[in-house]
C-alpha cells in the first residue's frame, strides 16, 4: 500500500490548507506517459537536463517521488533510462528503482507495458542503483539486483537491461545444529547440466532481524545466471555489475523465521 500525501494551497489568507490523502492499494505501477503529458522542448536553444526532464518529477506524472525538495542542482542534474525484464526477456513493471546510499533522489518504478524507467540524479560521481520487488503474497515476487555507473553532469544515460529472477526458482532446505548440504535446483543449458550445492558446518546458527541465534533453519539457492531467453545474456541476470568472464552466480539465504526469503548474493 502507498500513501501519498498533498497540501491544498491558495493564495486566500482566510483558506485553512486542507491535507489530501491518497491511499493506493498494492503495487503502484505508472503508465507510459502520453505525448500531451511531456512537454516540448525549445530546440532553438541549448537545454539542461534538469530543464528537458523535471516534469517527471511532478506528482501527478507519478515517475519519480518521495525526493527532497530542491535536491536536484540544474547544472548537475543527470537521467538514467532503463528496462526492466524477467528472464526470458518481457517487461515488469513495478520494479522500484532507488539510488543506494541516496535516498534523497526518491524512488521510481517500472512501467507498465514496457519495463521501462527514468530517475533522476546529481551528475558528478559514481551511483549504485537498486532494483527491488516489494513482496506481494498475492503478485509474483523477484530476486532483488543492483548495477553501477559513472554518472556525468548534465547526463543522459542508457542503463543496460535488467533482468530479475522470480523467487519461484529458489529451491530451499533446512539445516539442524547437525550442518549439512543444501542441493539447489538442476539447471542445464548452453553451459551443460548442474545444480548448487552449500556446505554448512555443524553448529552453525543464525540470528538477525529480530530472530534470536538457531541451529535449526531453512536455505535458499538460486542460480542468478541460468538460461537467459530472448536477447538477453548472463551478465543481464547477474545481481550485480560483473565481467563478462564472470562464472555462472549463485544465491544463497538463510531463513530463521517464517516469511518470504530475503536475497543475498
Amino acid at each position: 500500500m502507498e500513501v501519498e500525501i498533498s497540501q491544498d494551497d491558495t493564495s486566500d489568507p482566510s483558506h485553512h490548507p486542507q491535507l489530501v490523502l491518497d491511499v493506493v492499494h498494492g503495487v503502484y505501477q505508472p503508465e507510459e506517459p502520453a505525448p500531451n503529458q511531456v512537454p516540448p522542448l525549445d530546440v532553438s536553444t541549448p537545454t539542461h537536463v534538469y530543464d528537458a526532464m523535471s516534469w517527471m518529477l511532478e506528482l501527478d506524472r507519478g515517475l519519480q517521488r518521495h525526493y527532497t525538495p530542491g535536491i536536484f542542482d540544474v547544472d548537475r542534474a543527470a537521467v538514467i533510462r532503463g528496462r526492466v525484464l524477467d528472464r526470458f526477456g518481457d517487461p515488469v513493471p513495478g520494479i522500484e528503482v532507488s539510488v543506494a546510499g541516496n535516498p534523497e533522489f526518491g524512488v521510481t518504478r517500472s512501467r507498465v507495458g514496457t519495463g521501462v524507467y527514468e530517475i533522476m540524479v546529481n551528475g558528478g560521481g559514481s551511483y549504485t542503483f537498486n532494483f527491488e520487488d516489494p513482496y506481494l503474497a498475492d503478485s509474483p515476487s523477484y530476486l532483488g539486483a543492483q548495477r553501477q555507473m559513472e554518472v556525468p553532469w548534465n547526463g543522459w544515460l542508457a542503463l543496460p537491461d535488467v533482468a530479475l529472477l522470480p523467487r519461484t526458482d529458489l529451491v530451499g532446505g533446512t539445516v539442524t545444529s547437525a550442518g549439512g548440504i543444501i542441493v539447489g535446483p538442476s539447471i542445464s543449458d548452453a553451459r551443460g547440466p548442474r545444480s548448487l550445492r552449500l556446505y554448512v558446518p555443524p553448529s552453525t546458527t543464525v540470528e538477525g532481524d529480530g530472530v534470536s541465534a538457531t541451529s535449526s533453519f531453512g536455505v535458499w539457492l538460486a542460480e542468478f545466471t541460468q538460461s537467459p531467453g530472448g536477447s538477453l545474456t548472463a551478465l543481464d541476470l547477474m545481481p550485480a555489475s560483473r565481467q563478462a568472464t564472470s562464472s555462472p552466480t549463485g544465491a544463497t539465504t538463510p531463513i530463521a523465521a517464517r516469511g518470504p526469503p530475503s536475497e543475498t548474493a
